[in-house]
């Protein structure tokens, strides 16, 4: 009965999309705004599909292809091709559904939409589904749909493919969500809670200035978009250094470099992570939106490795005095400039310029007086 109470749902919603689309037809077309009338009746045909209502969904499908064949507009061409995929599977016409989606995949491939992508290639799936392909193959679909849509940071995409992938396959789908939870670069024994390393690791700690009185002062939902947004830039910087997130710490995070070069790789992606703020700010400057700035400290030495929590949360992560001494070493960074522990220090030296100010003696409670050095530039 859930189930059923959820196609109803749909279907109640498809039915007020289609009120409102055949006004906006009406509008469209009686203001000679032939660009919105060709998108809004490739949608209302959309929403006629999805209701069941073939023959007059067919007919705004003709319509809409008509308007942008005559605009020259591939791009509403490409929107009424993943509408007619969409109505060929559903008239159990799947060769010819597979033909025109691939058709709007391939543009929206070349034209970099990664969200129009990702919904084109979910349609691919649910038809190569009927089609009865193999199911590794209908999942690498799924898999490639699901990594666009998360790359485009549109939750709702993000959210129907999901719902999609765990009909198709609930283990992946558990997979997935997993991971996505530890993290994807966490090392594949992620089930214990006494297995740990102890090696020489390094930890970059990253923390956003001033973030609370901007939370307090704009909508909740712009907060973490800004917020969301800017963490994805420097998830694909850390990703490239070979860096992985231990866990998110309000405004901030705990990465953690392992094995070979694991000090030089840190400090380029703290300089890295630095300028890449610097871009951020660009358009908020033109926007006069407040601008963001970032503390980095990062570390090395002999840390263990391992999960902390219990077996309803864990976190992999760093544990020992360098691990703590670098979270006291980003506490008192300058804004946008990398500031270095004497064990990093020890690694990259020959590597670096460091300001005229250092070494920086910091005074770390527990910890003694400690040197520290605000990284330049890596040198030539």
């Amino acid at each position: 009965m859930n189930f059923l109470g959820r196609v109803e749902l749909m279907r109640h919603q498809y039915s007020k999309a289609v009120s409102w689309l055949e006004q906006a037809v009406a509008v469209a077309a009686r203001t000679g705004q032939t660009f919105v009338e060709g998108y809004a009746r490739k949608d209302l045909a959309l929403a006629l599909t999805r209701l069941g209502k073939l023959g007059i969904a067919q007919a705004e499908i003709q319509r809409a292809e008509e308007i942008f064949g005559v605009m020259k507009f591939d791009e509403g061409l490409a929107h009424v091709e993943r509408v007619k995929g969409i109505w060929l599977r559903l008239s159990d016409r799947w060769n010819e559904s597979r033909g025109h989606l691939q058709s709007a995949r391939l543009h929206f491939h070349d034209s970099g939409e990664l969200a129009e992508e990702a919904l084109t290639r979910l349609e691919i799936a649910r038809t190569m589904e009927k089609l009865g392909e193999v199911p590794f193959v209908i999942l690498q679909e799924y898999r490639e749909a699901l990594r666009l849509a998360e790359l485009s940071q549109r939750a709702g995409i993000v959210h129907e493919i999901e719902n999609s992938l765990r009909e198709h396959d609930s283990y992946e789908y558990q997979t997935i969500m997993f991971r996505r939870v530890r993290g994807r670069e966490t090392p594949s024994a992620t089930y214990s809670l006494t297995d740990a390393e102890r090696s020489s690791s390094t930890v970059l700690y990253l923390d956003l200035i001033g973030s609370t009185a901007y939370a307090d002062e704009v909508d909740p939902m712009i907060m973490l978009l800004a917020l969301n947004q800017m963490m994805k830039e420097f998830l694909a910087i850390l990703h490239r250094f070979e860096g992985l997130v231990s866990g998110f710490r309000g405004d901030g995070f705990l990465a953690i470099f392992r094995e070979q070069d694991h000090a030089l790789r840190a400090v380029r992606c703290g300089l890295k992570l630095a300028t890449t703020v610097t871009k951020i700010n660009g358009p908020r400057m033109l926007l006069e939106l407040p601008e963001f700035e970032i503390r980095i400290g990062i570390e090395s030495g002999q840390m263990t490795l391992g999960n902390m929590g219990s077996y309803e949360k864990m976190d992999y992560t760093a544990i020992g005095t360098p691990a703590n001494r670098g979270a006291r070493i980003q506490s008192s960074a300058n804004a946008g400039i990398p500031r270095v522990g004497p064990g990093a220090h020890d690694l990259v030296r020959a590597h670096f310029d460091f300001t005229d100010e250092s070494p920086i003696a910091v005074d770390m409670k527990g910890l003694g007086i400690v040197n520290t050095w605000d990284v330049i530039r890596e040198k030539p």
